[in-house]
């Protein structure tokens, strides 16, 4: 759910504007932000994820210029923002706590997350409707 939150919120803009480069990293980082501030700011963790993870989100987004009209360009932005996130709060859970995972279990989170953006953006730029038939 965590993944579709951060993707969704990323998509929807995508969907109706051409963001300036940070709107990922700021979208991320403020999200990440809120969430810690549930345990009184403790862990610094996850933000120290959200903002490389940004930052490829918006190296991506300006490299691939997703849009309505460019529709897998915003499939593989929805991916890859993904991956990048995710991999960066789990190599920041292993360096800043010491939590690691075994491989098959971060494989399959980066699978499922990778999965459940593209989905995502499969309904936020759905596929065009083929023309209909002329009798």
């Amino acid at each position: 759910m965590t993944n579709l939150v951060y993707i969704g919120a990323l998509l929807f803009v995508l969907r109706r504007w051409r963001p300036p480069f940070g709107s990922a990293t700021l979208l991320f980082c403020s999200v990440t932000a809120l969430v810690g501030g549930i345990d009184g700011f403790d862990r610094i963790g996850p933000l120290l994820a959200a903002l490389p993870a940004g930052l490829i989100g918006d190296l991506v987004i300006r490299r691939l210029n997703p849009s309505p009209e460019r529709r897998p360009a915003a499939y593989a932005v929805a991916a890859i923002t993904s991956l990048s996130l995710w991999v960066g709060f789990f190599v920041a859970y292993q360096l800043v706590y010491g939590i690691g995972w075994t491989p098959e279990l971060w494989a399959g989170a980066l699978v499922m997350a990778a999965m459940s953006a593209t989905a995502l953006s499969l309904l936020a730029f759905p596929p065009a409707l083929p023309a209909p038939a002329v009798d």
